[in-house]
């Protein structure tokens, strides 16, 4: 008997985007949100989950018009050409049901906190998330690491988009330099 060998290619379903924002414009939306915005703490998450955040847009609300104040303006173009990016890159995604994009939560790390624990986003609560997505906004020695692929260094103005499913479990790890780390996130989900 006679084995064929076979070459498998594995796919990340990992989109990485280096250029989604400037470093000015990252810098933009940090200052808006610190002046606009009231940052939370989760006291119950926070032992694993170490940011302090806030919504930038909820579920339902407008894409463009929570997006229109001139220091956010950039973000808009950011998230689309995440989105497009992928859909380009991986385009058996566009055969699914109608998704969009959920909610964009900004999340402040101080020196030494860190996302500890690994976690997908699509769980018991959460059935609905297609897609997860982070849009770095500050330069750290730290990465956003995965279980199973390698780690996207945390960079400003960089995004990476990914499956929000147990496949692509991910964590963070503390900036070696001890600064603020700051991030968006969100979900496009089945609405």
């Amino acid at each position: 008997m006679r084995l064929h060998k076979v070459n498998l290619v594995m796919v990340d379903f990992i989109h990485k985007d280096e250029n989604l924002l400037t470093k000015d414009e990252c810098d933009g939306i940090i200052k808006w949100v610190f002046d606009n915005k009231k940052l939370e703490t989760n006291e119950d998450t926070k032992v694993y989950t170490g940011y302090d955040s806030c919504e930038i847009m909820n579920i339902g609300e407008s894409f463009h018009q929570v997006l229109s104040p001139p220091l956010l303006t950039p973000l808009k173009g950011a998230v689309d050409n995440m989105l497009e990016g992928y859909m380009k890159k991986y385009p058996e995604c566009c055969n699914t049901n109608h998704w969009e994009l959920e909610h964009i939560r900004f999340q402040w790390w101080q020196p030494g906190q860190y996302f500890s624990k690994w976690h997908s986003e699509h769980m018991k609560g959460e059935p609905y998330r297609v897609l997860t997505y982070l849009i770095y906004l500050s330069d750290n020695d730290c990465s956003t690491d995965f279980k199973r692929y390698p780690s996207v260094e945390s960079k400003a103005g960089c995004g990476i988009i990914f499956p929000a499913y147990f496949t692509h479990e991910h964590k963070g790890n503390p900036c070696k330099k001890g600064l603020d780390r700051y991030v968006l996130t969100g979900y496009f989900s089945f609405v």
